[in-house]
């Protein structure tokens, strides 16, 4: 999964429900997204303008569907240690994949330390490169109509949280 697991509707917390499920069954790789890590800020660091940022692009929906029926916000605590495990990337032999894309650099000198950031925001100049990474890169965080499927980078988002349709490859 290539991130962005809340925020993204009404349902936050059966999302993670449903991986945290996947994940004791099968073999799932679930990448950290910028949304995830915006919630983070909020739950940790309130008071940054990430915790800010975090309501304004859904963070209610998220906090509603961890409110119980008396109000009060419950928040799993594997929930919490979920969101802190998740990696910036994961590759395989061929294909190299993160959440928003990578800088132009070569794919062994990236670091989550040193180009983090990039792996949960980048987005212009990553889809604008031509760069000829070592392996292909699958990535989403910038909705598209379809999938697209170009030399060196494959994008699965395809806008679902807009209403448009779910993307598996």
């Amino acid at each position: 999964f290539l991130g962005d697991y809340v925020d993204r509707g009404s349902n936050s917390r059966e999302v993670i429900e449903m991986i945290l499920t996947l994940k004791r069954l099968y073999n799932v790789v679930a990448l950290k997204g910028n949304h995830g890590e915006l919630f983070l800020k909020y739950l940790f660091e309130p008071h940054t303008q990430e915790a800010g940022m975090f309501i304004f692009n859904g963070g209610s929906a998220t906090i509603a569907s961890y409110t119980n029926a008396n109000g009060i916000i419950e928040i799993p605590p594997e929930h919490v240690e979920f969101l802190k495990s998740l990696q910036y990337f994961h590759q395989t032999a061929t294909h190299f994949f993160v959440h928003a894309g990578v800088p132009d650099e070569p794919l062994e000198e990236l670091t989550a330390e040193e180009h983090g950031h990039h792996m949960l925001w980048i987005r212009q100049e990553f889809l604008k490169s031509k760069f000829r990474w070592s392996k292909m890169i699958v990535h989403g965080h910038t909705p598209m109509q379809n999938v697209e499927l170009l030399k060196n980078r494959i994008n699965l988002d395809t806008a679902c949280v807009y209403g448009n349709k779910l993307t598996a490859m």
